[in-house]
């Protein structure tokens, strides 16, 4: 009986500290879903391009990234929260609007977007950003 006691006393005081961390900061090299969320364009085009956001029924202008330009550009938490986004891009000059598919996306994460001349070659990825 007194082993059983020992036993169970041993298991609570190794797995209480386990229980605890899911209540923490996230470990380190994981995001966490208060991390901010960074949109990452490519431009491989010509043309200078706009980036706009799609959340629900609203849409967030986030900004430009100049021809065979790169720019990470933060996405707002608002925007984000409901944890599912499009992005748009509107080539300045008359090309046709790149529209990606819902893409999902919590804190920590990065969206990584090309945007190829022609819009249909371009391409996403969803990356976890590390934490240092």
């Amino acid at each position: 009986m007194r082993s059983r006691i020992s036993r169970a006393a041993l298991a609570i005081v190794l797995l209480a500290p386990a229980c605890a961390a899911g209540h923490g900061k996230a470990e380190q090299g994981s995001p966490a879903p208060d991390d901010p969320v960074v949109l990452r364009v490519t431009n491989n085009t010509w043309a200078d391009v706009d980036v706009f956001v799609l959340a629900s029924t609203m849409r967030t202008r986030l900004g430009i990234v100049t021809s065979q330009g790169t720019e990470d550009i933060p996405v707002p938490r608002n925007v984000w929260a409901t944890g599912s986004i499009q992005v748009r891009i509107d080539q300045i000059g008359g090309a046709p609007p790149y529209l990606t598919d819902q893409i999902n996306i919590h804190g920590g994460q990065r969206i990584a977007l090309t945007v190829e001349h022609q819009t249909g070659l371009s391409s996403w990825v969803v990356e976890n950003l590390s934490r240092w």
